[in-house]
């Protein structure tokens, strides 16, 4: 496959095949190039183009803005380079935890609803699946945009990797990727992502997930609950229908000892959903009701929606809370 050459100014250089990013193709060859969210919406991945010539995927991407037009500056994860090219980034050598992300051949191999709108998927590929629990992959149906979707299994050697997808109305990958046929081949590229469980000894965990965020944290959960560690879970759904996959929180072996579960629905019907016992509230109250005092304590790892994250942030920050405490994928 034909390839050109990138050089960061003061450091390392690497190829990258005609048709990929930047940051991706930096991150298969090991180096440190910084990203978060992969799809345009951080702004991590930014760097200055001192020579050479690009293409940009999306130019409507969120974070690409006039400012960044003017200065010469490019998002990674959306730069494909179409020559030699001589950039300026500032390495981060901790997006070099885990395994080297790779574009690899899958075929779906099974697949069961969790809720009425999200689908659990599995893909099986040769070779072993190798990631960090709460990591993510970016998965290409046939002849549709490519999107990040995170594991919800654990690494293993079966080379099977597990997905749940929310099927969005309209929404043309998530149609594409829900109502594929078993058997259907898939490309999947990674793992990427941030907001792994780190392993920091034997301290008390919160996961908080909201909708299709549940796939991470439900990743996350299954290594802390294999490991003997103590979390609390903490999910979201709007009505609920949407509450339907607690169940595959509570099938975890410390289930009702070292894992505690606490839902909430947020928008709740005024006389549908009568029947609804729980709390009705967001995540970030949520979490004040039941952890009160002891919110400083724990770990957070979190997935949702980036209102969600935001006001977690938020909430969390303000009651003590040291930011390095708190891991989230910024998408």
């Amino acid at each position: 496959m034909k390839s050109v050459s990138v050089e960061i100014d003061g450091g390392p250089s690497f190829r990258q095949p005609v048709g990929d990013r930047v940051m991706r193709a930096a991150l298969r060859a090991g180096v440190a190039f910084p990203y978060e969210c992969n799809s345009g919406s951080c702004g991590c991945c930014r760097f200055e183009l001192l020579s050479g010539t690009v293409d940009v995927a999306w130019s409507e991407a969120p974070a690409w803005t006039d400012r960044d037009r003017r200065k010469g500056r490019y998002l990674g994860c959306q730069t494909c380079a179409t020559s030699d090219l001589v950039i300026r980034v500032m390495p981060d050598e901790k997006v070099l935890a885990g395994p080297r992300p790779q574009k690899f051949s899958a075929v779906l191999s099974a697949k069961r609803w969790v809720t009425h709108d999200m689908c659990m998927l599995v893909f099986h590929s040769d070779g072993p699946a190798e990631f960090l629990p709460g990591q993510y992959a970016i998965v290409r149906a046939p002849a549709v945009p490519a999107r990040c979707y995170s594991m919800s299994n654990l690494p293993n050697n079966s080379g099977d990797w597990e997905f749940i997808v929310r099927r969005v109305p309209g929404g043309e990958s998530s149609e594409a990727v829900v109502d594929s046929r078993i058997g259907t081949p898939f490309e999947l590229d990674g793992p990427y992502g941030m907001a792994f469980l780190r392993e920091a000894g034997a301290e008390d965990l919160v996961c908080v997930a909201g909708g299709s965020g549940l796939a991470p944290m439900l990743s996350i959960a299954r290594a802390a609950d294999a490991a003997g560690r103590s979390v609390e879970f903490f999910y979201g759904g709007r009505r609920p229908q949407d509450m339907a996959c607690i169940r595959e929180i509570e099938a975890l072996a410390g289930f009702g000892t070292r894992l505690g579960v606490h839902a909430a629905i947020s928008s709740p019907h005024p006389t549908e959903d009568a029947h609804w016992t729980g709390e009705r509230c967001l995540l970030p109250e949520l979490l004040k009701r039941r952890l009160g005092a002891e919110l400083p304590r724990f770990r957070y790892y979190a997935a949702g929606a980036p209102v969600l994250m935001s006001a977690l942030e938020e909430m969390l920050v303000g009651n003590a809370l040291p930011p390095d405490r708190l891991h989230f994928d910024r998408f």
